[in-house]
């Protein structure tokens, strides 16, 4: 260590420096350039003090600091760097330092149920077995005298499931028709038996469990139209999901004809409406005409049978529709034109 006094900005020769402390006693003189230079080898961290003295001046101070060297740090890697609750798994530590490797490092791996330790080989590695008991994260350390720790995690995570899949046959129900509704449930193509199948919404809360097969019937009766979750679960698996829809059912279509299809302009003429559903004739049904200045309607008989008189302003098509509470409505058209010239 080059030690240099100054007094005023002016080299001081003669002056005697010396060091204490951490192990050190050590002094000498200034040369003619104020400086000198000292062999320091502390043997403790601390503060060493240093004094310069010399007749005729104040003493200067300073001090030295005795820090521990900086060791090479270890650097430790896991592979595979994720392991499985419950199942024991041969895992690599590879220890290095600067790229090289590094033998006889103590690798330390704690956590989740784990507490093992061995020591590198010749290429800086050592195979663990873990057997993780719970999720979590494991400590990894490596050390070695001569080197700063390296440290690592493991991750330890419940092994996937495999999952469920659940269909169902029919996957539409009508709104009030109780409906026979398989469920198949299958894991990677194949039957899933004891697995409880859940029906819910809509009106609908609906369980059982699956045969030898995979298969399970419930009967399903929603109250209104919507989306029914199902649910497949068994313990083992991760749940399969599907869905339902309850829909109205479709309603018999009314048809309707007219007898003539074809009215003058001007004449008051009596047509007759037939309303039927599927070929059967439709009572109570009420047929409305309106258009080219014809607003009329009336409910057909026993017979599906209504006559309306029909008596048109202008040419055109009239629009006939009849309808009935359960049907959907059916429709149809008149022509009104002008009566032919003599």
């Amino acid at each position: 260590v080059v030690f240099n006094v100054t007094s005023a900005g002016v080299a001081v020769d003669n002056a005697t420096v010396n060091v204490s402390g951490c192990g050190v006693n050590e002094s000498g003189q200034t040369n003619a350039t104020g400086q000198v230079t000292l062999w320091i080898n502390a043997t403790i961290e601390g503060t060493l003090n240093v004094t310069a003295n010399r007749t005729g001046y104040a003493d200067g101070e300073t001090t030295l600091t005795a820090t521990m060297p900086a060791l090479p740090a270890l650097t430790v890697t896991a592979t595979p760097a994720v392991v499985y609750v419950g199942e024991n798994t041969s895992v690599v530590f590879n220890v290095t330092s600067a790229g090289v490797a590094v033998d006889n490092a103590t690798v330390n791996v704690s956590g989740c149920g784990v507490n093992e330790s061995g020591q590198t080989n010749a290429t800086g590695q050592v195979t663990l077995w873990i057997n993780a008991t719970i999720e979590g994260t494991l400590n990894v350390t490596a050390n070695r005298t001569g080197y700063a720790d390296g440290e690592t995690t493991l991750t330890a995570t419940m092994p996937a499931l495999p999952a469920l899949t659940v269909t169902a046959t029919p996957a539409v129900v009508y709104v009030g028709e109780n409906t026979s509704v398989v469920f198949n449930v299958t894991s990677a193509g194949v039957a899933v038996d004891n697995a409880t199948v859940n029906v819910s919404g809509c009106g609908v809360n609906e369980s059982g469990q699956t045969n030898a097969t995979g298969q399970v019937t419930l009967w399903i009766n929603a109250t209104i139209e919507g989306t029914l979750n199902v649910t497949a679960n068994r313990t083992g698996y991760a749940d399969g999901e599907t869905t339902l829809t309850a829909t109205m059912p479709a309603l018999p279509a009314l048809t309707v004809t007219a007898t003539p299809a074809v009215v003058y302009v001007g004449e008051n003429t009596s047509v007759v409406f037939n309303v039927t559903s599927a070929g059967v004739a439709v009572d109570n049904a009420t047929v409305n005409v309106s258009g080219c200045g014809v607003n009329e309607s009336g409910q057909t008989n026993a017979t599906g049978q209504v006559t309306l008189w029909i008596n048109a302003t202008i040419e055109g098509t009239l629009n006939v529709t009849a309808n009935r509470t359960g049907y959907a409505d059916g429709e149809t058209t008149l022509t009104a034109t002008m009566p032919a010239l003599p």
